[in-house]
């Protein structure tokens, strides 16, 4: 924060402030400030210290007292009301709207929260440094949730809430120039700066294609400096995103917009490979490769087929199996459900796979 004008026990005495008032159980309502029980009589006088202390600027965003909108106020970083005190070192002068996103949860407040600098100072007391959350665009709470978890709140735990940013104050103080680089250095794009974004649609063909839960070996190379691999893949998946009902197998690659070019590389179930390469142009574009390929052939994988054949019918055929077992189960020669339904579950199972096998094997016009 700003250079002080004196010590905090220098400020005590200064502003005729009675310690033993630091505990905010040592006076009564009727010696409280304006007699309504909650601050302590020389609460002024303890403003009048904080400010002086930190040269009359907001401790969160460093603007000058005198320069915001409403009234400035001085903020108890251990709230009160979770047993914090009325010491000098628990308090920071706010402007507004700083303070209104340290209770955001508050309404009433003087000022408004959105109205904050999304960042702190990188001068401002590290204990409110704190990025502002609420009411910024979507890229920029992508890449703030990125830089939540590269840190954890260290001195400024106490002013986290749900409109602020999990992040330790160091990060926080620098995020407004590093946090490009903050997120390059962890393997990430950044999102609200230019990038280019190259979807990869890998569909499997035949009737293979159908019941195979296998997923191509993908590889993109670039000249960009920094490329991402699947942003929205679950964590410690090794494979591309699968969706089986609709026979693809897709990816997503963020390039830094130094990128120019991507060539993509598939490989088939054979061990052919088919290469692709797209250009970028400026500084951001998004691009799309499509490619159909063969999973592995039959008679070196059969075990993996069968596998996956049942895994298809038995998905597939659960939910009308079961219909079917509770509502006509008189149409099979069976006599109990637990015969019933797998055969239904089968039956069903088998009819999906028939109907889908035909759309994709019709010759189209």
């Amino acid at each position: 924060m700003g250079i002080a004008t004196a010590s905090t026990s220098d400020l005590y005495s200064e502003y005729d402030i009675n310690k033993t008032y630091d505990d905010p159980n040592s006076y009564s309502r009727g010696k409280s400030y304006y007699g309504k029980g909650k601050y302590p009589s020389d609460w002024s006088r303890r403003q009048d210290a904080v400010w002086e202390r930190q040269n009359y600027r907001c401790g969160r965003c460093q603007r000058y007292k005198g320069d915001t909108t409403g009234p400035s106020e001085v903020h108890h970083l251990h709230h009160l009301s979770d047993g914090g005190s009325n010491e000098l070192s628990n308090l920071v002068g706010l402007c507004a709207d700083c303070h209104a996103l340290m209770h955001p949860d508050i309404p009433d407040t003087s000022g408004r929260y959105e109205n904050a600098p999304m960042y702190p100072s990188d001068d401002g007391d590290s204990r409110v440094a704190v990025i502002r959350k609420a009411g910024i665009t979507y890229r920029e709470a992508v890449d703030i949730g990125l830089l939540e978890e590269l840190s954890s709140p260290s001195t400024n735990k106490y002013a986290v809430n749900e409109a602020t940013a999990n992040t330790s104050s160091r990060y926080a103080r620098n995020a407004e120039d590093r946090l490009y680089y903050y997120l390059k250095g962890n393997g990430y794009v950044p999102r609200s700066n230019p990038f280019h974004e190259l979807e990869v649609d890998v569909k499997l063909s035949g009737v293979k294609g159908l019941v195979r839960r296998w997923s191509p070996e993908v590889s993109v190379e670039s000249n960009a400096e920094l490329i991402e691999e699947d942003p929205d893949k679950d964590p410690g998946s090794d494979e591309l995103e699968s969706d089986r009902d609709e026979d693809l197998v897709s990816g997503d690659y963020l390039f830094t917009p130094d990128a120019s070019y991507a060539d993509v590389t598939i490989t088939e179930g054979d061990g052919q490979t088919t290469t692709e390469s797209v250009r970028f142009s400026g500084r951001s574009s998004q691009r799309e490769v499509s490619e159909t390929v063969a999973p592995p052939p039959l008679r070196r994988d059969a075990p993996s087929y069968v596998i996956d054949t049942i895994i298809y019918l038995a998905t597939r055929g659960l939910v009308p199996g079961a219909i079917l077992t509770y509502a006509a189960p008189q149409y099979l020669p069976t006599s109990q459900w637990w015969t019933t339904l797998p055969a239904y579950i089968l039956l069903t199972g088998l009819l999906w796979l028939m109907l889908r096998a035909t759309f994709r094997l019709w010759p189209s016009s």
